[in-house]
């Protein structure tokens, strides 16, 4: 009797947590955002379409003539109202920017999954190349779970540039940490296989990750630099975790990598 009990909740977990996944993996603030209060200068609120009906919130910041323009993709657990040092710090570099909050984050629409959060971000980069900046003029940068989402769309299309804050080889990977008493590689609806899209990018690469992160551990992340193309660098901070990522100086290293590719 004691054996199928524990058979029943061993079970009853593993449903749990399958149901649950996206709001586990996700987990996006959903809450409004009073734009006007965020005091981003020069950049305006605007709600791009995506390629299947979804309406993403958006910031922009248009890019000083001659210079690049930053496609950004934040982590999980977040909006992206929460990310205005990022934003700030690429408009004080003299760089414009496009955050995206992905579908089921912020005031956007819909619902997050893979495919979804993949196509948010193609739709982002096509309004602006219909806006008329070059694909060497858009510098995409990806953090956390933005990196899986980031390198996805560097592998579909041209970009100028493709900055990395602690990237995962897979969000499998990451999960069978946590979840080790799982299934997980059976479980998982958006595995997020990062490793076997970076093959495809061809464009300089930047990776970025704290030696003591225990979110993303670095070890996925020297993988991950270790399977991409030329040219490429890779920097990590002794002593940081996860939160580097989120950092001012990191935010700095991510502009002047964008700089020293930034080719007019």
């Amino acid at each position: 009797m004691s054996a199928l009990l524990l058979l029943f909740g061993y079970s009853f977990i593993v449903f749990v947590i399958w149901f649950k996944q996206r709001d586990i993996l996700f987990n996006f603030q959903r809450s409004p955002t009073q734009f006007t209060s965020l005091g981003l200068v020069n950049a305006e609120q605007i709600w791009l379409q995506t390629s299947d009906g979804e309406r993403l919130e958006s910031f922009y910041h248009p890019a000083p003539i001659g210079r690049p323009i930053v496609l950004f993709f934040h982590g999980k657990g977040t909006k992206l109202a929460n990310e205005t040092l990022t934003l700030k710090t690429f408009a004080e570099k003299n760089f414009g920017y496009l955050g995206v909050s992905y579908r089921g984050a912020g005031n956007s629409s819909g619902e997050a999954s893979e495919k979804g959060l993949v196509t948010d971000a193609i739709s982002a980069y096509d309004w602006l190349r219909d806006r008329g900046y070059s694909s060497n003029k858009i510098m995409v940068l990806g953090q956390s779970l933005g990196s899986g989402v980031a390198i996805q769309l560097a592998a579909q299309r041209k970009v100028g540039a493709l900055a990395l804050g602690a990237p995962y080889t897979s969000t499998v990977d990451v999960a069978e940490l946590r979840f080790w008493y799982l299934p997980v590689r059976y479980l998982m609806s958006d595995p997020f296989h990062s490793l076997a899209f970076i093959g495809q990018v061809n464009t300089p690469i930047f990776v970025l990750h704290g030696v003591n992160d225990k979110t993303i551990p670095v070890a996925f992340g020297k993988e991950l630099f270790m399977r991409a193309h030329e040219p490429k660098k890779l920097k990590l901070v002794e002593g940081e975790g996860h939160p580097l990522i989120f950092k001012a100086k990191s935010i700095v290293d991510y502009a002047l990598f964008f700089d020293g590719v930034y080719v007019k």
